[in-house]
């Protein structure tokens, strides 16, 4: 059921672009509210991959 959501949700916003640029500028607004994002390891190193 979920995917069904998320997918009608990604045509929704192909269909209309006035949405999409409403989502944007949310986002931004919330990532700006929130502070930027840095990620929790220290920048050269990298995750274990095993």
């Amino acid at each position: 059921m979920a995917s069904k959501i998320l997918g009608l949700s990604v045509i929704d916003l192909m269909k209309n672009e006035n949405l999409l640029e409403v989502a944007k500028e949310e986002f931004e607004k919330e990532l700006e509210a929130k502070g930027n994002y840095s990620p929790p390891l220290p920048e050269g190193t990298s995750p274990p991959l095993y």
